[in-house]
């Protein structure tokens, strides 16, 4: 059975790993510390650092109704620690708030790891509908259609993402790589 490959970053950190940023904030007149997720190249986070997230979305959550991006870092945070359950769960709350082509980016992401390519392709197919100028989703499909052996389908999808956007690393490997099997190496 194909892997979904695991060098490919959620959407939202384009292509550098995440950081945890604490941020102040005073709901209700309660000061609440929360954590929230940028992209900033070179930090990464630790078991303990996403589990102490947990601890802090949770809180904020006590205090005011948990945001679109309060839920997408949730469910990022969540993705980081191998429950991708619960970030389905997460990213599909935040999806109901504002249904973005990024948080479908990332549904599509927690499904094809999982090897749901049904799934995953029906979730990136939602998120070109809603921006099709978002290259990292057609690195994504063509992603899916590599590992599921498409690779005329995949060379399409990573031509499209490149034309979009040519720093896509990720893209360019993967069209590589299909062009590859395509030519029987």
């Amino acid at each position: 059975m194909a892997v979904f490959q695991p060098d490919i970053r959620p959407a939202r950190t384009l292509g550098a790993p995440l950081r945890a940023v604490r941020v102040l904030t005073r709901p209700r007149q309660a000061r609440v510390e929360r954590v929230l997720f940028s992209a900033v190249a070179g930090n990464t986070f630790t078991r303990d650092e996403l589990v102490a997230a947990f601890a802090e979305f949770e809180k904020t959550a006590e205090f005011e109704t948990p945001n679109y991006n309060l839920l997408v870092d949730w469910g990022l945070a969540y993705d980081g620690l191998n429950q991708p359950d619960k970030a389905l769960e997460k990213l599909r709350q935040a999806a109901a708030i504002e249904p973005t082509a990024h948080i479908y980016t990332q549904i599509g992401y927690i499904y094809a790891k999982r090897s749901q390519w049904t799934e995953a392709m029906q979730a990136f197919n939602t998120a070109e509908k809603l921006d099709p100028r978002l290259a990292i989703t057609y690195m994504y499909k063509g992603q899916v259609y590599l590992a599921t052996n498409q690779a005329a389908a995949a060379v399409t999808e990573f031509e499209h993402a490149l034309a979009l956007d040519f720093r896509l690393g990720v893209a360019q490997e993967g069209l590589a790589t299909a062009r590859q099997r395509l030519s029987g190496r």
